[in-house]
C-alpha cells in the first residue's frame, strides 16, 4: 500500500501469528465436572491472537504523530491458511473476515491446501473467565516461507511507504520465529535509513524455550497475567518485570497487562548502564465487563499504534492501550472501539 500525499508519512504493520475460527458459549458460570449446561448464546466470529489486533488496528488508519504530522498505517497479515487463495476467499469465513476490512493485506500469507482445516477455537465464557479448547493441525509459516515473501517487500521502498516497518510475533514456534527476527536484525543493520522494530507476545506460560529463544531479540515484548503468575509472581507484575528484564535487550520495552488492574510498564536499561524506569497504567473504569474475549490483543493494539504510528512513548502507549481494552470489555466484539476512542 503507497500513498501519493507527500504530507503523510507511512508506517507498515505486519503482523506475524494465526487466525482462528472462534465458537464462543456464553454462560453464567464455568460448568462442574460431568454436568450438562445450557448456553444462554453462541457466538462465531474470526479469532486468533493476530487477526483480533489486526481488526483493531485496522478502524485507525490514519492516525497524527505526536509533532501533528499525519501517519497511514498500512497493515499486512503472515501467516498460513487452509483451502486454496481463490476458493478460500469466497468461502472461508476467517478469510472473508479479513479481507472485508479493505484495510487488510493477505498478499504475504500461504494457503496450505483443501486437505487442512481452519484452526478452530471452542471458548466457554463467563462474566469473569474464558476457558479454550483449541484445534490446529494447519503447519505455521516456516522461516523459509518468511523470508522469501518478506525479503523483495523490504527491498522495494515503495512498496511499505519507505518509513517505518513494525512486525509483532505471536508467541509461537520458537526456534523459526528466532530465525525470522535474526533474519530482520540483519536486515536492519544493513539498511539504516529504514525503521525496522520488532514485538514478541508471550501469552502461554511455561515455555522456557520461547522466552530463551526470542526475548533477547525483541524491541517491545508483551506479557500475559497468567505467563507473569506461572513464572511465581501471582501478586506482584512489577516484580516480574524487573525480574525478566534480565533477559531482556537494553533499552526494550516490557508489557504485562493485569486485568481489571491496568497495566504493568518497564523500559530497560540501555547499553550505557542507565537504570531501568517502571510505569503503571490503571485500566480504563467501565460499569460491566460484557466481553472480555481478546482483550489482551486490543491492548497490543493500542500500543503499536502509540509507539509505531504516534510516536508515543511506552507510558503513552500503555494509556491507549488500556483505554482500548477497557472499552472493547465494554462491548461485544471489536467493531466500532473507533467510534469511543479518539486515537488521533
Amino acid at each position: 500500500m503507497t500513498t501519493d500525499d507527500t504530507s503523510l508519512r507511512q508506517v507498515t504493520l505486519f503482523i506475524v501469528g494465526a487466525v482462528y475460527q472462534d465458537f464462543i458459549l456464553h454462560v453464567d458460570r464455568y460448568p462442574f465436572e460431568d454436568e450438562k449446561l445450557r448456553a444462554n448464546h453462541v457466538t462465531k466470529r474470526r479469532g486468533g491472537n493476530g487477526g483480533n489486533t489486526l481488526c483493531v488496528l485496522d478502524q485507525f488508519r490514519r492516525v497524527k504523530a505526536n509533532n501533528d504530522q499525519e501517519v497511514e498505517v498500512a497493515l499486512e497479515f503472515v501467516g498460513t491458511f487452509a483451502g486454496e487463495r481463490e476458493t478460500a476467499e469466497k468461502t472461508s469465513p476467517v478469510v472473508m473476515d479479513l479481507l472485508k476490512r479493505k484495510g487488510i493485506s493477505l498478499s504475504h500469507s500461504i494457503f496450505r491446501g483443501l486437505q487442512y482445516e481452519t484452526p478452530t477455537a471452542w471458548i466457554i465464557a463467563t462474566p469473569e473467565s474464558r476457558t479454550i479448547v483449541n484445534y490446529n493441525e494447519l503447519p505455521d509459516l516456516t522461516s523459509s516461507e518468511f523470508i522469501e515473501r518478506l525479503g523483495p517487500v523490504l527491498d522495494s521502498p515503495s512498496a511499505i511507504g519507505g518509513y517505518k516497518v513494525w512486525f509483532h510475533f505471536e508467541g509461537r514456534n520458537p526456534a523459526e520465529c528466532e530465525t525470522m527476527i535474526k533474519w530482520l536484525h540483519k536486515y536492519r543493520s544493513e539498511h539504516i535509513s529504514l525503521s525496522i522494530y520488532v514485538s514478541v507476545e508471550f501469552e502461554k506460560p511455561n515455555q522456557p524455550e520461547l522466552e530463551d529463544r526470542l526475548l533477547p531479540l525483541a524491541d517491545v515484548a508483551f506479557f500475559s497475567r497468567i505467563y507473569a503468575e506461572a513464572g511465581g509472581f501471582a501478586d506482584a507484575p512489577a516484580g516480574f518485570l524487573e525480574n525478566i528484564r534480565r533477559k531482556a535487550k537494553p533499552s526494550a520495552i516490557l508489557y504485562v497487562l493485569w486485568g481489571s488492574g491496568g497495566a504493568y510498564g518497564l523500559v530497560n536499561g540501555s547499553e550505557q548502564e542507565s537504570a531501568p524506569t517502571s510505569f503503571h497504567t490503571p485500566a480504563l473504569p467501565i460499569q460491566k465487563a460484557v466481553d472480555t474475549i481478546g482483550a489482551g490483543d486490543t491492548f497490543i493494539a493500542g500500543v503499536i499504534l502509540g509507539l509505531a504510528g504516534k510516536d508515543a512513548s511506552a507510558e503513552e502507549s500503555a494509556v491507549m492501550g488500556c483505554a482500548l481494552a477497557g472499552t472493547k470489555c465494554a462491548q461485544v466484539g471489536f467493531d466500532g472501539l473507533n467510534a469511543k476512542v479518539d486515537m488521533k
